[in-house]
């Protein structure tokens, strides 16, 4: 790959970061989602069922950004809501193909008396799948 860097490319190619990222926190459009355990297991739990009905993930109106952070908010994953869709599908995929391995799977029991459904994951195995799709979409 060729390096086209440079300082005004670069400054620019960050603002616009900034602004896209500021918008979101401005508007109030995102969903903050924080983990008690994730820094003990390395998983997350993304929730797509509550007691039968689509919830988490699964909703129509979710925000577009989810930030999942750990117990103590020093470590979080800033997501697109979409590609969080894909990479949950895509993760459903290679569950039931047997290319992932327990306790992880995309359809764990979870929440209140367990009445939620939601996919268990290695956070390694989302950044993959999530980076795996971002390369496709820049091809």
């Amino acid at each position: 790959m060729k390096n086209i860097s440079d300082f005004k490319t670069d400054l620019e190619f960050g603002e616009f970061a900034e602004e896209t990222i500021g918008r979101y926190f401005k508007e109030g459009s995102f969903e903050l989602k924080r983990d008690r355990v994730l820094h003990e297991t390395g998983r997350v739990y993304i929730e797509y069922k509550s007691r039968g009905k689509k919830s988490g993930i699964a909703q129509d109106e979710v925000q577009p950004v989810w930030i999942y952070m750990c117990k103590d908010l020093s470590f979080g994953l800033l997501m697109s809501a979409d590609r969080l869709r894909e990479t949950i599908r895509r993760f459903k995929k290679e569950c039931e193909s047997g290319l992932i391995d327990e306790p992880c799977t995309w359809n764990k029991e979870g929440g209140d008396e367990d009445s939620s459904k939601g996919a268990l994951i290695n956070v390694s195995d989302l950044a993959r799948i999530m980076l795996e799709i971002a390369n496709e979409k820049a091809t």
